[in-house]
């Protein structure tokens, strides 16, 4: 994902610190260049890989080449420790997937060296990587950098890159400046004045159709040789700055879902392939565990603290069986569950009291709702007996006037409304319509004000009150039924009604006006997901699954920043490393795991 890369070369280097020092109007002391970089090669560059902003400090890098890396090691490590035991802060160092990654308490040291071209690094955060050393911004700059040369994602191994670079270049030149012009709009706007900066801005699709231009100027025998290549092409493809991807041994359709590690509270990655084997994948991308199940996972997976010892353990059903793996990947104590008959839903957990006393319950399809407790042993006391029909959807519970209300609702429309003894509380006339595999429960103060909402076939919301009243709400008109949520998009508490169809996302207000839309060029696969940031703005989630393609709208209906991403499942997104940072995993077409850094 480089957008400008700014090359230099030269044969010999102590004549190139010589002419530095003479003809440039920096400070540079040939003295510091001498004893901390003495084992300098050939080679230095300035990249800048592709923004989501006019701020590009943390996609700017300045990498050295060296004829002596562990020279090189040594000197950085005694400049190192010679600027820091002044600082009255001191850096911090890490390893970051097998690299070291440390800083330099000085500011501004590489421009101060090596020109005003490198003077966008200030903060001296630098890596080894193979023989060559990479200055940032950031520690975070250089995690970035580092995962992409670990997975392969250079410039070296880009096909657009390679058919642009292998007819029209030269092999070798002293100075060479390559953009890649649709990558580079932002670069572009912030170095420009406002009138230009808005032609970019304004014909953002016909500078993405430009793909690069590349200029190279070269000494040899006295004589000067320049080159100068552009290249068009109408088809652009971003790329997304992957933290890190992790093949599975075959294709996944399911979502991959962040869980918590007790251990460190970082979130990891569980996921399970269409092969049935389940995985959870580090925060760093390294596999911990495989496990081969018999059948899918239906629903999502939850966390429970069965022991109540602080150590969590992923909880989830297939048809046949409840499943609780410890976080070695082996089942807990009494499980798997067997099932009595097959699951008709996926099982939800409810912790009443919040004491981590849970109880687990699940409908199969003999139409009982039974009723487990975490040690895996089926409660005592669970009255309730059957249901009439098949229950498809995840049963909800909800609290009105401090009564708990246990709600199922079977393939036919037909509620149940129990206590936590399986007992009927409320007993209703009116049914929902057929085959609801989703609704939502909107709690009020009594039964009079609360309710249940879901959609009809033409896309209607029904809502049924405990209380026996039922009403239809025309929204909007839908040639097919469309999926349906209900959200409070903007901590008002006030929810809104949310209809996707294969083409367009729709989000109406309370009093059923539009409060925005969103066509897709492609596609989508008919679900959409809901995230809630932690400045309490909701974001809605699209993908188009056969454009391999991810959206995220925000709560005004605007497209986020950096999307869309490659991929096709559903997607998970959390503060991975509880560092304010979010990410977002999802699978792919070609059988891989990626997560992205997003903003």
């Amino acid at each position: 994902n480089t957008a400008v890369l700014y090359f230099m070369g030269f044969s010999n280097t102590t004549l190139f610190e010589k002419n530095l020092v003479s003809f440039s109007n920096e400070k540079i002391k040939m003295d510091s260049l001498k004893k901390y970089f003495s084992w300098m090669d050939t080679e230095m560059a300035l990249v800048i890989t592709e923004p989501q902003s006019k701020d590009l400090s943390d996609n700017t890098y300045a990498i050295f080449h060296s004829n002596d890396i562990i020279n090189a090691k040594n000197s950085l490590a005694n400049l190192t420790d010679s600027l820091n035991e002044d600082a009255t802060n001191q850096p911090d160092s890490e390893n970051y997937q097998g690299v070291g990654i440390y800083q330099l308490s000085k500011q501004n040291i590489i421009p101060e060296n090596f020109g005003s071209i490198f003077s966008p690094i200030k903060n001296n955060f630098y890596s080894i990587i193979a023989d060559y050393v990479v200055f940032a911004n950031s520690k975070t700059a250089l995690e970035n950098f580092i995962q992409s040369y670990q997975n392969g994602k250079t410039l070296h191994e880009d096909s657009y890159y390679k058919a642009f670079s292998s007819d029209h270049l030269d092999k070798q030149s002293n100075i060479y400046f390559y953009s890649n012009i649709a990558r580079s709009t932002n670069i572009l706007e912030s170095f420009l004045k406002n009138n230009f900066s808005k032609i970019i801005e304004n014909k953002l699709p016909l500078f993405q159709k430009m793909e690069a231009f590349g200029m190279q100027f070269s000494y040899d025998n006295g004589m000067f040789y320049t080159n100068a290549y552009f290249k068009r092409n109408p088809i652009y493809k971003k790329e997304s700055n992957s933290i890190w991807e992790v093949n599975l041994d075959t294709t996944v359709s399911s979502q991959p879902y962040f869980v918590t590690n007790y251990l460190t509270n970082e979130k990891e990655v569980f996921v399970q392939d269409d092969a049935n084997k389940i995985y959870l994948i580090s925060n760093t991308g390294k596999v911990r565990w495989t496990k081969q199940l018999d059948e899918k996972i239906m629903g999502s997976v939850t966390q429970i603290d069965c022991y109540k010892n602080d150590k969590l353990q992923l909880l989830f059903n297939t048809t046949s069986a409840i499943h609780l793996i410890d976080r070695n990947g082996n089942e807990v104590e009494n499980y798997p569950i067997k099932l009595p008959a097959k699951a008709t839903n996926p099982l939800v957990v409810f912790d009443y009291e919040d004491n981590k006393d849970y109880r687990i319950l699940i409908a199969c399809s003999d139409k009982h709702i039974y009723n487990y407790q975490a040690d895996g042993s089926q409660v005592d006391g669970w009255k309730f007996d059957q249901a009439e029909n098949n229950i498809l959807a995840p049963i909800e519970h909800c609290i009105v006037n401090n009564k708990d209300y246990i709600v199922a609702i079977d393939s036919a429309g037909k509620t149940y409304f129990l206590d936590r003894q399986g007992r009927t509380r409320l007993d209703l006339k009116n049914t929902l319509p057929a085959d609801e595999n989703k609704f939502f429960l909107d709690a009020g103060k009594n039964i009079e004000h609360s309710k249940i909402i879901c959609a009809d076939s033409l896309g209607n919301s029904i809502h049924l009150s405990f209380h026996d009243d039922t009403e239809s709400l025309k929204i909007a008109d839908f040639k097919a039924k469309p999926y349906f949520d209900y959200k409070d998009l903007d901590d008002t508490k006030i929810r809104k009604y949310i209809f996707l169809t294969p083409e367009k996302l729709s989000v109406y207000n309370q009093d059923k006006s539009l409060s925005f839309s969103y066509t897709f060029k492609s596609k989508t696969d008919g679900n959409s997901l809901f995230f809630m940031y932690p400045d309490k703005s909701g974001r809605i989630g699209v993908v188009c699954k056969n454009a391999n393609e991810l959206y995220l709208i925000d709560n005004n209906g605007r497209l986020c920043s950096g999307f869309p991403l490659y991929g096709s499942t559903p997607f998970s997104i959390s503060d991975m490393n509880n560092d304010g940072q979010l990410y977002l995993v999802t699978g792919t077409a070609d059988n891989k795991i990626i997560l992205y850094q997003i903003h």
